[in-house]
């Protein structure tokens, strides 16, 4: 199924072009289980049965010395896994012990989050407007490397290409720039969490965030504006609730990197905040980074 979102006006700084409006929708992906997460749970089970076998004062059972040499911790073979652009969920990377990731540190909760993707094509199901640009970028599908498919995909990289620019992407119902190209008053509001604060680029593009569904946490940056509307600043920089009440009523685009490293239905629910990058952990989402 997919939601349709209403279109929109693209705007840019005014030394760049203004990109095409675009619609975004959804649509589902599951996301397969890995072997090597399975091949972990299965040695950390043996191993924890190795220590439990050890006699309580002094000896080894027969038992015991077969299975001593697997009674390696857990985090010593997560941290001997190499990161690769597989589907496994690295253990300590997406969990919710990160000190950044605690439930104070949530700023928005419950949102209604739905999923997007670079080069979205045209067609009678989406009003005809393509999702080629973005609100701060008229060739995003070009300096992404191509059309992130989510139907067919390898890892968290679309199955065609090598993507030039980080698959973990959102977008967020604000835009710095106005109508006219000029940067708002609220743009300050981007500050704190910006990594680029040149004159005539976005302060709020690839900033990131940090966002958690049952209990799983992925970083990803602000690369568009949606899913509907781009001056919701009370939501993205405050604590009201999100203007949109159209179609599925998001407040949330994630990519289809983000949207399966979640294992997110079509239309779903997650918390996110604002992060500065500094407090962004190494993961699958730092393999390739949006400059």
């Amino acid at each position: 199924m997919r939601f349709n979102r209403s279109s929109k006006a693209k705007y840019l700084h005014p030394s760049l072009k203004t990109p095409l409006p675009r619609r975004f929708y959804s649509r589902g992906r599951r996301l397969l289980s890995s072997g090597l997460a399975a091949a972990i749970i299965v040695v950390s089970v043996v191993a924890l049965s190795a220590q439990a076998l050890a006699p309580a004062r002094s000896g080894h059972s027969a038992l015991y010395g077969l299975l001593h040499p697997l009674s390696v911790p857990l985090t010593t073979l997560v941290s001997m896994a190499p990161l690769t652009n597989s589907k496994s969920t690295p253990t300590g990377l997406a969990g919710s012990s990160s000190s950044n990731s605690s439930s104070g540190d949530w700023t928005h909760t419950h949102i209604t989050t739905t999923f997007f993707w670079v080069g979205e094509p045209a067609d009678s199901e989406n009003d005809y407007i393509t999702n080629v640009a973005s609100a701060w970028d008229d060739q995003w599908q070009q300096h992404f490397g191509g059309a992130d498919t989510p139907q067919s995909r390898n890892g968290w990289w679309p199955a065609a290409f090598k993507p030039k620019e980080n698959p973990f992407y959102i977008a967020l119902p604000y835009n710095d720039f106005d109508a006219k190209g000029k940067r708002k008053a609220s743009a300050q509001k981007c500050l704190p969490t910006a990594v680029q604060t040149d004159a005539n680029r976005s302060w709020c593009k690839n900033s990131w965030v940090m966002i958690r569904h049952n209990g799983q946490v992925v970083y990803a940056q602000w690369e568009d504006a949606g899913p509907l509307g781009e001056d919701d600043v009370d939501y993205v920089f405050g604590n009201s609730a999100f203007r949109n009440t159209w179609g599925a009523k998001a407040g949330l685009d994630v990519s289809p990197a983000v949207h399966d490293y979640l294992h997110l239905q079509d239309v779903d629910t997650t918390d996110w905040s604002l992060v500065p990058a500094s407090k962004v952990p190494d993961g699958p989402w730092k393999q390739i980074v949006t400059q």
